[in-house]
């Protein structure tokens, strides 16, 4: 079989529960997603891929959207079919940069939708003994006083996950489920904030030049007591996954014991790296050259210089 590996990332920032490699590669002319355990204690999370997978299936008895189908699987792997098409992510960027503000917030409105539909909220609310970290320091009485959680707490379904072929909308990783419920509204305000405004204000990008932030929690209801407890919610999620890593990391932020040579190598396989992705996959490649605009403004301008 020939196979030709063209892109692989990981992220090492994350504790070794959920250490894993994710690759793209072409085999037979066709390119495939791989999400391989990189630590013998991550082969349960590749595992837990396939169980989200089929209960994501159960719930999406309208066909909202398309699940992208597992076409392989093996003990510390998962295979899954590449998706061509513009991510939500990506169609948001080109509406932003394009000062299209109607086709933005009829974006994000549709993303909404599609939200409701495929999570099909429900009032009853569930917890999982192994989850209830998600609510450290949160007063359990107002979580339980909220209404519309989603029947699979797929919190991770952000507008990068899912690709618009034209036809249809695909969903493209299974790799955050939880049986807690959670609010709709999380969910939404997640991919919203950290999931765009937050990336694009880290690069140096206010996107509040074109929606206010305020205008859709506004129009979906979303008070500040909800904020606050969202906000807690996703600072529990992150200590989960990261750990003393997140600390480390933490530490780095502040000015301390940084390795500015280490960082500037970092950068330059990054930028290596994405100079490739800007010829194999340009409609993809938004998302993440915002997140290394984040690391560095000297990046931003070698990214104009390769576009140009």
């Amino acid at each position: 079989m020939d196979t030709k590996v063209l892109y692989v990332k990981y992220n090492p920032s994350r504790r070794d529960d959920y250490l894993i490699e994710t690759s793209i590669y072409e085999s037979n002319g066709r390119c495939y997603v791989k999400k391989e355990a990189l630590t013998v204690e991550a082969k349960r999370h590749i595992k837990r891929m396939d169980y989200n997978y089929n209960r994501l299936l159960d719930i999406n008895s309208e066909d909202v959207v398309r699940l992208t189908p597992i076409v392989d699987r093996g003990e510390d792997y998962i295979v899954y079919e590449y998706v061509s098409g513009d991510s939500l992510y990506d169609m948001l960027c080109e509406y932003f940069y394009s000062d299209a503000k109607d086709n933005f917030i009829n974006l994000i409105d549709r993303y909404y939708y599609l939200l409701v539909k495929f999570l099909r909220p429900t009032d009853i609310f569930t917890t999982d003994d192994s989850e209830i970290f998600l609510f450290d320091g949160i007063d359990m009485d107002y979580i339980k006083g909220l209404a519309n959680y989603a029947q699979v707490s797929y919190f991770d379904l952000i507008f990068s996950n899912i690709i618009s072929t034209g036809q249809d909308y695909v969903v493209i990783d299974y790799e955050w489920l939880f049986n807690t419920s959670l609010p709709i509204h999380y969910i939404f305000y997640r991919a919203l904030k950290y999931g765009f405004y937050g990336i694009h204000l880290s690069a140096g990008v206010d996107v509040n030049d074109c929606v206010e932030f305020t205008y859709f929690m506004d129009k979906y209801g979303i008070c500040e007591d909800e904020i606050k407890t969202y906000d807690m919610i996703e600072r529990n999620l992150q200590r989960h996954v990261s750990g003393e890593k997140q600390e480390i990391a933490g530490r780095y932020r502040e000015g301390k014991e940084i390795d500015f040579e280490g960082e500037m190598q970092t950068l330059q396989r990054e930028v290596a790296v994405l100079r490739r992705e800007l010829d194999l996959f340009p409609h993809r490649v938004t998302s993440r050259w915002v997140d290394i605009f984040r690391k560095s403004p000297f990046v931003m301008k070698l990214y104009n210089a390769l576009k140009g």
